[in-house]
């Protein structure tokens, strides 16, 4: 069996072999033999231990029940199931055992597979959270992943709906339904889980109650566009479903997210709108709420955050809303 050291020094070789000259690798080579000489190199065993009582699968299992009763989403649920799954059959160890080294070359691994840096930090968020909860929970003695910072991600500005481009999807509507979804989406900033789960008798003259993240309910606003076209989207209704807005044909059916992505992708190819998508009216209220004066305070409670920090990624400043500043300011 080949020795240990002699397989790590090989290792190290082979991967400067594309860069580095015959004379750097002899260096190379030198320094990591005089390194391994004073330490003991053992094979780490990935195969599962068995002297752990808790299995993974019990460790996960634990983790999404709390997440669960803190009143994360399904959606949430299941993403968070995913990537530790992914994560711990990949790594192989029990999760008592594993190391920040560990969280790292898996991480390492996967922007080498070609991954970008957003999904990367991502999975490195929902790691953070299983290891930290289970960390706070005692049932394991650290958090590997506190040691790992966020991994830089290229920031690019999302832009909200021009007015033109607003007038474009308002007259590409082909139903006094699809006319209310785009008022309704802009007026309230609701997300689109939010949209799908409005019932019609929860409308109280210019507002509505909605369920949102964290299972909190919220009062969002309607104004006098999305309440007009409530009505008239209304007076066109001959069934007696509950929900505020359903499917077009019987058996009239509440309308899903995805039905509603669906809508409003085709509206967009209708208008010519590129990139059309229902987050993206949220998005639209919230920048022109800010840039009109609205308290940042204010835009976040209509959100729905939790933290004005998450508000302020929707305000964005433009060029003129700074040559404009500048002449008030500074002349």
């Amino acid at each position: 069996m080949e020795d240990l050291k002699q397989k790590i020094t090989r290792d190290i070789l082979s991967r400067c072999s594309t860069w580095a000259t015959p004379e750097q690798r002899q260096l190379i080579e030198s320094a990591v033999i005089l390194a391994l000489a004073e330490v003991r190199v053992e094979r780490e065993e990935t195969a599962l231990s068995t002297e752990f009582a808790e299995s993974n699968e019990s460790y996960v299992r634990t983790f999404i029940t709390i997440k669960a009763i803190k009143g994360l989403s399904q959606k949430t649920l299941k993403s968070y199931m995913y990537d530790i799954n992914r994560f711990l059959d990949f790594i192989q160890k029990p999760v008592p055992t594993i190391t920040t080294n560990d969280v790292r070359y898996y991480l390492a691994k996967r922007m080498q597979d070609g991954c970008t840096n957003v999904t990367v930090d991502n999975t490195r968020r929902y790691l953070k959270s299983f290891f930290e909860t289970l960390h706070k929970e005692k049932l394991i003695q650290d958090n590997p992943v506190s040691y790992i910072d966020e991994i830089k991600k290229e920031k690019k500005v999302k832009e909200p709906f021009s007015e033109n481009d607003m007038e474009a999807l308002r007259e590409a509507c082909e139903s006094e339904r699809d006319r209310a979804i785009v008022e309704v989406l802009f007026s309230t900033c609701c997300r689109v889980g939010e949209l799908v789960a409005m019932n019609r008798g929860k409308i109280k003259e210019d507002s509505i109650v909605v369920h949102g993240k964290g299972n909190k309910d919220r009062t969002v606003y309607l104004n006098a566009k999305a309440k007009r076209a409530i009505e008239k989207y209304l007076a066109t209704r001959k069934d007696t479903n509950e929900a505020l807005f359903v499917t077009l044909r019987e058996p009239f059916g509440r309308l899903t997210e995805g039905n509603v992505e669906r809508l409003i992708r085709n509206i967009g190819e209708r208008a010519g709108v590129k990139n059309c998508h229902p987050h993206r009216f949220r998005r639209t209220a919230a920048t022109v709420a800010l840039n009109r004066g609205m308290p940042i305070d204010q835009v976040s409670q209509m959100l729905g955050h939790e933290k004005l920090t998450t508000t302020q990624i929707y305000a964005k400043t433009s060029t003129e809303d700074v040559r404009m500043s500048h002449k008030k300011y500074l002349t």
